[in-house]
């Protein structure tokens, strides 16, 4: 079992990691509100959309976000382990295809 079993508490922790535990500075970078961001900690399942803007925003390994397994970050570029490229495109279609899966 992961350390943050839920996607729920995976959005807690970036929040906590990633704005200081408040939930209106990790919205506004996403341009979600804040009550938003509340009901994604406390059990409301994010849309394809928020995910790609939170993988996007704070360069989270979407893989992560979805399961808890892997790295909870992947750096944008290093030379000596390259990573594939993805535009925005590619990660909403990413996200699209597994939406249907995340809402059950």
């Amino acid at each position: 079992m992961t350390k943050y079993a839920t996607i729920h508490e995976r959005i807690k922790h970036l929040v906590d990691t990633y704005a200081d535990g408040k939930n209106t500075i990790f919205a506004t970078r996403l341009g979600v509100s804040e009550a938003n961001i509340r009901g994604y900690i406390k059990g409301v399942i994010p849309k394809a959309d928020i995910l790609e803007k939170i993988v996007i925003s704070y360069d989270i390994n979407a893989m992560w976000l979805l399961t808890g397994l892997g790295n909870e970050s992947i750096p944008n570029s290093d030379p000596g382990n390259p990573i594939l490229a993805t535009n925005e495109t590619s990660i909403k279609t990413f996200f699209g295809q597994l939406d249907p899966y995340i809402q059950r």
